[in-house]
């Protein structure tokens, strides 16, 4: 496998890291610097119905061989 393209993980089990963003510049910034943004490539990843994420946005990216999740925080979510 080409580590700079990485294989489509087939859950979102093979998201191991996790970046988290208080602001949307932030994520922006995080965002640039990824090789792939999974959310437009294929189905999308559900989140699980228990995730504690259900109440921010994310993003499922890569960067070389490492599949991350990108967590960008609602104010009103912030408890």
């Amino acid at each position: 496998m080409n580590p700079t393209r990485p294989r489509r993980p087939a859950t979102r089990a093979g998201f191991e890291i996790a970046v988290i963003c208080a602001l949307p510049l932030e994520a922006d910034a995080v965002d640039a610097l990824f090789d792939r943004h999974w959310d437009d490539d294929g189905p999308p990843y559900d989140k699980a119905a228990d995730s504690p994420l259900l109440r921010h946005s994310s993003a499922l990216l890569s960067v070389r061989a490492y599949h991350v999740t990108r967590v960008k925080t609602h104010a009103d979510a912030i408890t």
